[in-house]
């Protein structure tokens, strides 16, 4: 009986074996790598020599030839490559530890089934069943003949077949059971396979004949629904001011020279231009939507019709309200966390703050000088050409002309000032500044002294555009004179003789109300300049400073003693005594 029984065993997995090779894959956990025994199965066929090298090593110790390799393709539209073509092999092996590597997915193996899914998307890419005791994916193409309809394997022993029919009714009536209870075999499948959607139970061919139909799962809406995506709006408005997009950007950690910490920005939905206003807190949003009607009625001799905000507090109050009922002006608000509705300011808030932070990075802008970066930018946007306007810039769009650039220079280069206020002959006629925007009510630029700390706008300037002053700018004892280090820079045709002259022109006891370039440099009689290299007639005829920086100036104004001191005889800081008592 135990050699029948060895026998019938043995011939049932022989069968098993047989009936499993065709195209289908055996999944396996143990093997390195993909190999296959039916060449129709890949593409990109490469021929190898018959070495020792080109040989896989079987679990018994045998090594067989490999004689071609491949690519197969899996899932529709994946493939993997370096499939080993055996001749002398029978099955298809397939390498879990290779597949998801290559397909960066992951293997997860069920009772009855396993299912290869995805790692960043979660995407079901395949699933292979389980059949007696082995995990099977099948491979489906065009160019290979289908597999036949799954049977059970026949025994010849009479036991092994009454078990196997007995298997096969209980397993008859348990799908039959469930099927009473739940009609709907769609459903049902729905369920088992963790709520997998229609799409992907439908490229299922394991599945039995089940006649799958559109169903409706509240499960699947309570635990699975998104957002609905926008569709791409090319909407825009006929006339300029028809519509306007406002938003208020958040208040900044870093407050401006002025105080200030926000920015409001308004756009024009016709022509995309921008106007950009500064705000100390949210109360100011009423004056600046007035006095921006104001301007729209003076200056375009036309009204808005309509404004799109958020809902946040400081459009949706009383006086906001009024003042657009007074004017007539529909308020559009968008949806409660749905900024998209109100899109196209904050795509404009996005291009502000990318393209500041540029200029920021680049002219190393200490960050107290944001709202520069941030209003020169608005002042370049509103005249460079975009797509949406089929290449016209939004000022040409709106003003029915093309801007000009040709003023336009490099943001934070240095910058040479006139200095118009001569309280000397032998003052600088010009003093090193910062070049931090474009002026709006003037035709000049915006500079920044770093001596006096102060802005003003001049058009009488020079510019060296390759040169950032906050880049080479070191902190020093003394903040009425920083020094920059130019030893990086190379200097425009600058003999040391002139730098000589500059620097000892200026008296050190008494200096200039605006400091002249030259004092921003070191004193010639640094360690990096030697005194051989100046003339002789310089040296005889001048002398040179005893120290690098110049004596601040004293006050002359008499200091008398306080009232309570009158009574008490103390020493003078002017006098002295020659033999004091301590």
């Amino acid at each position: 009986m135990a050699n029948s029984a060895t026998m019938n065993t043995t011939g049932t997995i022989t069968y098993l074996m047989s009936h499993l090779v065709s195209n289908n894959w055996i999944i396996d956990t143990g093997v390195t790598n993909y190999m296959a025994h039916n060449l129709n199965l890949l593409s990109n066929i490469r021929k190898l020599s018959d070495i020792d090298q080109n040989s896989v090593q079987l679990l018994n110790g045998e090594k067989v030839i490999i004689s071609h390799t491949g690519d197969l393709s899996l899932f529709k539209d994946k493939s993997v490559h370096h499939v080993l073509y055996i001749l002398d092999f029978k099955f298809n092996l397939m390498s879990v530890s290779k597949i998801t590597k290559e397909l960066r997915c992951l293997v997860a193996f069920f009772p009855d089934f396993c299912i290869f899914q995805e790692l960043f998307t979660g995407k079901v890419m395949g699933i292979g069943k389980e059949e007696h005791g082995i995990y099977i994916l099948e491979h489906k193409e065009q160019d290979v003949p289908k597999q036949l309809p799954d049977s059970r394997p026949f025994h010849s022993s009479s036991s092994v077949n009454t078990t196997s029919s007995e298997f096969q009714t209980n397993n008859a009536s348990a799908e039959n059971k469930n099927t009473s209870e739940c009609p709907n075999e769609t459903v049902l499948w729905h369920k088992r396979l963790g709520h997998a959607p229609l799409r992907v139970l439908k490229r299922i061919q394991s599945l039995p004949n089940v006649q799958l139909k559109d169903h409706f799962c509240t499960v699947c809406h309570v635990a699975k629904q998104t957002r609905v995506p926008f569709p791409s709006s090319n909407a825009c408005s006929i006339n300029a001011f028809d519509l306007i997009h406002v938003d208020v950007w958040e208040p900044y950690r870093v407050s401006t020279h002025n105080g200030r910490k926000y920015f409001m920005t308004l756009v024009d939905d016709y022509s995309r231009f921008i106007w950009l206003f500064l705000m100390n807190d949210n109360e100011e949003s009423i004056v600046i939507l007035k006095n921006f009607l104001l301007l729209v009625k003076n200056q375009f001799h036309c009204s808005t019709k309509c404004l799109r905000s958020d809902n946040g507090t400081k459009f949706f109050n009383n006086q906001v309200t009024g003042l657009l009922q007074e004017h007539g002006i529909v308020h559009q608000r968008s949806c409660v966390y749905t900024p998209q509705q109100n899109g196209r300011v904050d795509r404009r808030h996005r291009s502000i703050l990318d393209i500041a932070r540029a200029l920021r990075f680049q002219a190393c802008v200490p960050l107290q000088f944001w709202v520069e970066c941030v209003t020169t930018i608005v002042y370049i946007l509103n005249r460079l050409p975009t797509i949406v306007l089929k290449g016209v810039s939004p000022f040409e769009r709106l003003f029915h002309r093309s801007p000009s650039l040709q003023h336009l220079r490099v943001f934070g280069s240095l910058c040479y000032a006139t200095n118009l206020k001569k309280t000397d002959k032998f003052c600088p006629r010009a003093i090193l500044v910062v070049h931090l925007g474009y002026s709006s009510s003037q035709k000049g630029y915006v500079l920044y002294d770093l001596s006096s700390k102060l802005f003003f706008v001049s058009r009488y300037t020079v510019f060296r555009e390759g040169i950032f002053l906050f880049k080479h700018l070191h902190t020093t004892p003394s903040p009425l004179f920083p020094i920059l280090d130019f030893r990086d820079i190379e200097c425009p045709n600058l003999s040391s003789s002139d730098v000589f002259t500059q620097s000892s022109s200026s008296s050190p006891s008494q200096p200039p109300l605006n400091a002249s370039p030259s004092s921003h440099f070191p004193s010639p009689l640094s360690s990096d300049h030697s005194p051989s290299s100046f003339s002789t007639s310089h040296s005889s005829s001048l002398s040179l400073p005893s120290s690098t920086y110049a004596d601040l100036r004293r006050s002359s104004r008499v200091s008398k003693p306080p009232i309570w001191m009158e009574d008490y005889i103390v020493m003078s800081k002017i006098s002295s005594c020659a033999h004091p008592i301590s």
